[in-house]
């Protein structure tokens, strides 16, 4: 995967890895997405590309923000996929305004997004090219680090207000409020609970049957300091990953060095990067 910001070229490519690991994986032949420059493809002349993040799913469905579409000033989102190393997308979004936090594929063809420094929610349907506002749980102001699974829930981090964060997934709905699932909540929501901040989450996009996870670092009410990694689940129990030493004097890591870890499909493995206690980060 490449991004290049002038000129752009968005390229997708699959590799094949050797059980020898001193050796070169084999690179299939690349597929040209969109491209922006004099000569454009999939794009209209004048877009430009400012260091998206590209979403992908399993079937190579693309999915990226784009800066300015042409010479509009806008904002848009790209869509894309391939079939026998043609790709074939365009802009499916003109928005009046920046797209923020990172679009999210939910495998079977939809996609989210945010819109605005009010981050409102939009959902794009491939098979129905359409593109419609979603509705927030009641209460919730601004979202963060929203992901998509297949069966059309959403999960991340969502702010009521002044009031605090938390974690949490609802379904898409286009009228009304839809119910929220609250996963953790900080103490500014809830007094008795034993976190004093949420950090950025990612969400389990498994299999049609599972209730989704989510991961992420919290810091505990001893202070920001004193930093842990759970997978949260629906309901509010949760399962501690890691903790640093200030919590746990034998733990391996003195630091976790980012604000967001990442969870896998089946939400049983998370990743993260820390600071061992020998000094080395990983």
């Amino acid at each position: 995967m490449k991004t290049q910001v002038n000129g752009a070229v968005l390229i997708i490519s699959t590799f094949i890895t050797s059980t020898t690991v001193a050796q070169l994986p084999d690179y299939s032949a690349p597929v040209i997405y969109a491209r922006t420059g004099i000569t454009s493809f999939n794009l209209p002349d004048g877009s430009s590309l400012a260091s998206p993040t590209i979403s992908i799913d399993d079937a190579r469905q693309v999915a990226l923000d784009v800066n300015f579409v042409g010479d509009t000033g806008n904002a848009g989102l790209f869509y894309g996929s391939s079939t026998s190393g043609v790709a074939t997308g365009g802009i499916v979004f003109d928005a009046d305004d920046i797209i923020t936090g990172e679009p999210s594929l939910s495998g079977q063809g939809q996609t989210i997004f945010s819109v605005g420094i009010d981050a409102d929610l939009f959902f794009y349907d491939v098979m129905l090219e359409s593109t419609t506002p979603l509705n927030l749980p009641l209460g919730v102001t601004s979202t963060s680090s929203l992901t998509l699974d297949a069966e059309q829930r959403v999960g991340g981090r969502l702010r009521f207000g002044f009031d605090g964060n938390v974690y949490g997934t609802f379904p898409v709905q286009t009228s009304g409020f839809p119910a929220l699932d609250v996963y953790a909540a900080d103490s500014d929501i809830e007094a008795s609970s034993p976190y004093s901040f949420l950090y950025t989450p990612d969400m389990s996009r498994g299999p049609s049957t599972a209730t989704p996870r989510i991961a992420a670092k919290v810091s505990t009410i001893a202070g920001f300091e004193f930093e842990e990694i759970h997978i949260f689940d629906a309901g509010g129990g949760s399962t501690l990953i890691a903790v640093e030493t200030e919590t746990d004097p034998m733990s391996p890591f003195s630091e976790f060095i980012t604000n967001s870890v990442s969870i896998s499909d089946d939400g049983s493995k998370v990743a993260f990067q820390a600071v061992d206690v020998g000094g080395s980060s990983g």
